[in-house]
């Protein structure tokens, strides 16, 4: 009750109404505006990849003093240049396209409403849209299913969109029911009937889009089955991080799983007889809310290998449903492992459909959690161990004969997690692949703002050439168009460059005149990934198993990221976010262990290779200790470096960072956290907390394929299932000390403080009422989680955080950020404070820049 409650007081307080559940006796409403006219602005600020950005409207929109403008007004910048305003108008299709619609162009629309209604906002190609100054998430990659249930007030309403890419089109949709199940962004795994059950029988996972458009929070939400053929079973998985509430005037993804009967070969078509080879079976869902219910239908398909199939799992990282695309092997395993990383804009199935069946190995295509999703780095990158970890589950592979392969950002992708993992592979092989953000994006080489330099810090593990010689036993076959007008050829070159000191075992290639995508023979199969001689390569080569690895020389730009390579483990560093190596030599005959380290502030060794109860010595940068075999297969020794030498330690590090819980903020969205708002400021605060944690859940769902449970303060300290539902999870905070009740139990008298009017960090004592700070702490009653905090010490500080792009791939955010609201209109210099907590998580221990 206290949640919807809360849910409704903030809702309540803008003035927003829910539509009734059945309107049968209602009369036609007017029919709605059409966007086709508005009032545009455009160059009116600065932004790349970072926290850092500048933008004039922004500014007034914090500040609360933003007004819709008329054509011909003008718009001062902080350096004096005025932007007018002018009226722009839709083609005859109601596209706005060409520089109208690109570089950050802002376009204003009047929208008259006779009354109080919801409608559901169908924009594609826009980067955001304030609703009458409200924020929320927009479709710039148009992949056109993004539809959003607003609330217009009686009168005249303002959409505000920004429009980047050179072509937008927004349009205005009855809604027409309460709750809607939207079908065309679902995720259903395929059943192959050739294979035997898994663990859940003859079953297959799904997700679809529950959209609510009502101004109350709506649950708690069920799956289930609504009249499927027989044998055919739906109902709702409810992992941790299902969303049991949708929140008012939003849409959450809700995993469900499907039984199948054993014989499925009913529901196929016969392909003689003019239909496919492959079918699907019809899936009837109802979908349950309350005293609510929609209901839409969904497929399971039929794939017989070799044709590629959706392998769908559930993510640790928030419950949700992903899937791998597979293109089985030709005959049985156990087979090589062909991980192939798709392309911007490519969906995993047409990158397995890009390469032809093979007897020796099977591909799998993981989704980087959406066509365009994160670049293969951050929740991307997770999202490849993950999808790895779900074919190995299904299919016989032999793990010494994984390769990892991809195109375009998916060469990228090759790059980067073959220099960040190396002991996962026998080879890589890059095709098109642009080194790092920093030499295809076009970002500054180095930093010399010291403030503004922790967040390019906090952005380390994106620099592959740190990390390239972690590649000196990984074999290398790197492919790319000398034409290439997307990625050029230079960034193959320049990896090349890097890897020639040292590497020898390195093979490319460019093919003459061919640019970004090339197939250059008729054999099934694209070449630019399909290329016999790269998979002849990789056909020849194995990984060395762990254990017989007798050196390990081995660079980290973060723990937390990516901290062992075989026996050796870095498990905190002395400086974060700065490489960190080590380079050990084991002899197992001598009993001995013996090397250096950099920037190490922790270290792990497995000592199960040393038979017998034996001590084995250890000399570390000049300092020889002697450590005990203890645990069988389970021995160890752990150090840390005290006073400038090494010394044995007992066990992992208790309240200290480890590579489980070593931050930056970005880390506390990769398990199974929750949003949490505050309810307990002004109705302005807690419509702003909901507003947020809101938008958040939507950019994750939007970019991430993702699922995240968005409750009040209440409901997360007193809810029925008490705090115990929430217990082991991450915990995203919005608000500040002064207007949300969980931050004493989960933040208590820690270093970092925000209150209305100042932010407190450690003896500094920063003061104004338009402040935003964003930090991670260790959540105190569990000993992995994390506490994520987005906070602002007034309401101005609080818009400040609406825009800054931490879900985003390749934005660096370290430990602690304080910002002021000046940073929209001088950059730079409205970023006051950056830095990193110290190893024991302390602010006197770390590194932090003020400015």
């Amino acid at each position: 009750m206290r949640c919807r409650l809360a849910l409704a007081l903030a809702f309540g307080l803008l003035g927003i109404a829910a539509p009734a559940a059945a309107q049968d006796a209602a009369p036609a409403a007017p029919p709605l505006p059409r966007l086709v006219e508005a009032v545009r602005v455009q160059g009116v600020g600065t932004g790349a990849r970072s926290l850092v950005h500048t933008d004039a409207i922004e500014a007034e929109l914090v500040a609360g003093t933003w007004a819709p403008p008329r054509s011909g007004a003008e718009l001062e910048l902080p350096d004096g240049t005025m932007r007018r305003f002018t009226t722009v108008r839709a083609n005859t299709d109601g596209v706005f396209e060409g520089d109208v619609a690109s570089n950050g162009s802002w376009l204003s629309f009047r929208v008259p409403s006779p009354s109080a209604q919801t409608v559901l906002l169908h924009a594609v190609g826009n980067d955001f849209v304030y609703v009458n100054g409200t924020l929320r998430p927009g479709d710039p990659y148009g992949y056109g299913w993004w539809r959003l249930p607003i609330a217009l007030r009686a009168g005249d309403n303002e959409l505000l969109f920004r429009a980047s890419r050179g072509r937008f089109r927004a349009t205005l949709l009855p809604a027409t029911d309460a709750l809607v199940v939207e079908l065309d962004d679902r995720t259903v795994g395929d059943v192959d009937p050739d294979e035997p059950a898994g663990p859940h029988g003859r079953s297959v996972l799904g997700a679809v889009v529950v959209t609510n458009t009502t101004s109350e929070a709506v649950g708690p939400v069920r799956v289930e089955d609504g009249g499927s053929p027989a044998g055919v079973n739906a109902f709702g998985e409810a992992p941790r991080a299902a969303a049991r509430w949708i929140p008012p005037l939003s849409r959450v993804k809700l995993p469900f799983r499907v039984t199948l009967p054993d014989d499925v070969t009913p529901f196929e078509r016969d392909p003689a007889a003019g239909g496919a080879d492959a079918d699907a079976i019809p899936v009837r869902l109802r979908v349950r809310a309350g005293a609510l219910e929609a209901r839409g239908d969904a497929a399971v398909r039929i794939r017989r290998a070799p044709a590629v199939r959706r392998l769908a799992y559930t993510s640790a990282i928030d419950g949700s449903v992903q899937y791998v695309a597979v293109r089985p092997a030709t005959r049985p395993g156990p087979v090589a492992t062909l991980l192939s990383l798709h392309g911007a804009s490519v969906e995993a199935t047409g990158q397995a459909e890009s390469y032809a069946p093979k007897p020796w190995a099977l591909v799998a295509a993981p989704t980087n959690r959406r066509p365009f999703g994160f670049d293969w780095e951050d929740w991307g990158r997770i999202d490849a161990f993950e999808a790895l970890a779900a074919v190995r589950e299904r299919y016989p592979t032999d793990e010494a004969r994984t390769y990892l392969a991809g195109h375009s950002m998916g060469g990228h992708g090759t790059w980067q997690l073959g220099v960040t993992f190396p002991g996962e592979w026998a080879a890589v092989g890059p095709s098109a692949g642009w080194v790092s953000f920093f030499s295809y994006g076009g970002a500054p080489a180095e930093e010399k703002d010291p403030v503004v330099a922790m967040l390019r810090r906090a952005a380390a593990p994106s620099d592959t050439l740190a990390l390239v010689e972690n590649l000196r036993d990984v074999g290398v076959y790197a492919l790319h168009g000398d034409a290439d007008d997307n990625v050029p050829v230079t960034e193959m070159r320049t990896m090349l460059g890097a890897l020639a000191p040292f590497h020898r075992d390195v093979l490319s290639h460019e093919q003459k005149g061919a640019g970004h995508w090339w197939d250059a023979s008729p054999a099934p199969g694209a070449d630019c990934v399909d290329w016999g001689p790269m998979l002849a390569f990789f056909a020849r080569r194995a990984r060395v198993p762990a254990w017989e690895r007798d050196v390990v020389d081995f660079a980290t730009m973060h723990p937390g990221v990516s901290s062992r390579l075989a026996w050796a483990s870095v498990e905190a560093a002395v400086r974060p976010f700065e490489r960190s190596r080590v380079r050990l030599a084991r002899d197992v005959a001598a009993r001995r262990v013996e090397g250096t380290t950099e920037n190490v502030a922790a270290l792990g060794l497995a000592l199960d290779r040393f038979a017998g109860d034996a001590p084995v010595t250890l000399v570390l940068d000049g300092t020889t200790l002697s450590a005990p075999v203890e645990g069988g297969a389970h021995a160890r020794a752990w150090l840390e470096r005290r006073d400038g030498a090494w010394a044995l330690a007992q066990g992992r590090r208790e309240g200290r960072k480890t590579p489980a819980r070593c931050g930056a903020l970005k880390a506390a969205f990769d398990r199974q956290f929750v949003l949490v708002y505050g309810t307990f400021g002004t109705p302005q605060e807690t419509a702003w907390g909901l507003e947020k944690a809101r938008l958040d859940a939507e950019a994750w769902l939007y970019r991430g394929n993702g699922l995240a449970d968005v409750v009040p303060d209440t409901e997360f300290l007193e809810g029925a299932a008490g705090p115990a539902r929430y217990a082991h999870r991450n915990v995203i905070l919005y608000g500040n000390r002064d207007t949300n009740r969980a931050w004493p139990s989960l933040l208590g008298d820690g270093p970092v403080t925000v209150r209305r009017d100042r932010v407190v960090v450690g003896t500094r004592v920063v003061e104004g009422d338009a402040l935003a700070c964003l930090f991670v702490r260790p959540r105190p009653d569990d000993d992995v989680a994390s506490v994520g905090v987005v906070a602002g010490t007034g309401l101005a500080g609080m818009r400040l955080t609406e825009r800054l792009p931490y879900l985003a791939s390749g934005v660096g955010v370290p430990d602690l950020v304080v910002l002021s609201a000046a940073m929209l209109e001088r950059g730079a210099e409205g970023v006051l404070g950056a830095g990193f907590f110290g190893d024991d998580w302390g602010v006197e221990t770390g590194t932090i820049a003020w400015r």
